[in-house]
């Protein structure tokens, strides 16, 4: 959830609660102030009531009862009989539905003879203006909630724009790509402090890659040097006819060393600049013809090894990727499916438009197979096998978003790339 999404979520429930609170709490003091004048009318009313008769007699009874609000019966008994404000319904034949009226009942001596009397006061009236008052309210605060919802958002969004300026610059940056700057100027602190840390620390970054870089070109350089020095004369000494059996093997043994070495320091510089993203240029690949000159190159290998070779290649599949790293991809690919296979295995391949599979036979595998993508894991004990060339496929694949997947189901072995 995007940051003024949520700003703005908890600003609309804070309000709606206060919103509900306030409307409750405002419906209930308007009703208890409309009640508290229809208590006061009725008080009043019964005064005038009293004096009235007080003055008059029993003449004004029926002159009081004449208009229905009020009810006045002779009674012999006191007890028994509810007195005080109370609410009553009283059923309406015009609307034919019942009618909620205040009543107050009392009971006054008339010449010394006791009367009960009932004064009724409508209330219907009364909760039509209290309804109406909340509906407006309501209206009010609704639009005062949405209205203030909405100008917080743009105002929101306003305020962070600058931040989301420098957080789309930095989102997609990369040491080994241009060298981001010119972060919008804001006259929010804040937000100009974190320009200045940011444009600090990219150049920080950006620095220590730099040297880095430098430092591993340089070192994986003055280390091919001797190694190289090492394999010429190994090899040189492995021409002379004067060696025993046992000198021979051993510096048969340095040559191997050196080679493993050798290729070794290759590969990590190799997967360093895949991972720093040195490979920028990208092109249209045509997957389907350089996965069949790769075959060509590797059908001596696979024919020593008396492989059975399986191929369904879709003539126009193209990609777009660095065209070294296509090539390393399916080298990598086709040269573990080879390297591990069994004498008289079977390799087959399927190219697809949106797929690339590669199964081949193989010995039983003992570990998980996504723990094969991971550095210096590897599953035989070949002195051949590096265990960094499915790193290599793996950060291939992570740079240019393709799913890759080990797949194995004794004793077929599948790697397959999903474009």
């Amino acid at each position: 959830m995007k940051l003024l999404t949520k700003t703005n979520l908890y600003y609309t429930l804070f309000a709606l609660i206060i919103f509900i609170i306030g409307g409750f709490a405002f419906f209930y003091i308007i009703q208890n102030e409309i009640y508290e004048e229809i208590d006061e009318a009725l008080l009043f009313r019964k005064d005038t009531i009293i004096k009235q008769l007080n003055s008059g007699g029993e003449k004004y009874i029926k002159e009081l009862a004449a208009g229905g609000e009020v009810s006045i019966n002779r009674i012999n008994d006191k007890s028994g009989i509810p007195l005080g404000i109370s609410d009553t319904l009283i059923f309406n034949p015009g609307e034919k539905e019942g009618e909620q009226f205040r009543r107050l009942s009392f009971i006054t001596d008339i010449n010394n003879t006791p009367y009960h009397i009932n004064i009724l006061r409508s209330v219907t009236d009364s909760d039509s203006l209290v309804d109406g008052i909340a509906m407006a309210v309501s209206i009010i605060f609704s639009l005062l909630l949405g209205g203030g919802a909405l100008l917080n958002y743009y105002i929101s969004k306003r305020i962070w724009k600058p931040f989301y300026s420098v957080l789309d610059k930095i989102k997609d940056y990369r040491p080994a790509g241009e060298i981001i700057g010119g972060f919008p100027a804001s006259n929010i602190s804040e937000f100009s402090k974190l320009n200045d840390v940011i444009e600090r620390l990219v150049a920080k970054v950006q620095n220590d890659f730099i040297n880095l870089k430098q430092f591993t070109e340089n070192a994986s350089h003055e280390i091919q040097t001797p190694l190289a020095v090492i394999k010429t004369k190994s090899e040189m000494l492995l021409q002379r006819e004067d060696l025993d059996l046992k000198t021979l093997k051993e510096i048969m043994s340095i040559n191997e060393t050196a080679t493993r070495l050798s290729k070794l320091n290759q590969a990590l510089l190799q997967l360093m600049k895949i991972e720093n993203l040195q490979y920028q240029e990208s092109e249209k690949i045509d997957l389907g013809r350089l996965l069949e000159t790769k075959l060509e190159k590797l059908n001596e290998l696979i024919t020593m090894k008396n492989i059975k070779l399986t191929k369904t290649i879709n003539k126009i599949v193209f990609v777009n990727m660095n065209s070294s790293l296509a090539d390393i991809l399916l080298s990598n690919l086709l040269n573990n499916s080879i390297k591990h296979n069994i004498y008289g295995g079977e390799i087959n391949i399927n190219l697809t438009q949106d797929s690339l599979s590669i199964k081949n036979t193989g010995n039983d595998l003992k570990i998980r197979p996504e723990k094969l993508f991971g550095r210096f894991v590897k599953e035989s004990n070949s002195h051949e096998s590096i265990g960094l060339g499915l790193s290599i496929v793996k950060q291939i694949c992570d740079n240019n978003k393709f799913n890759v997947n080990y797949i194995y189901q004794h004793p077929i072995h599948e790697i397959k790339i999903t474009f």
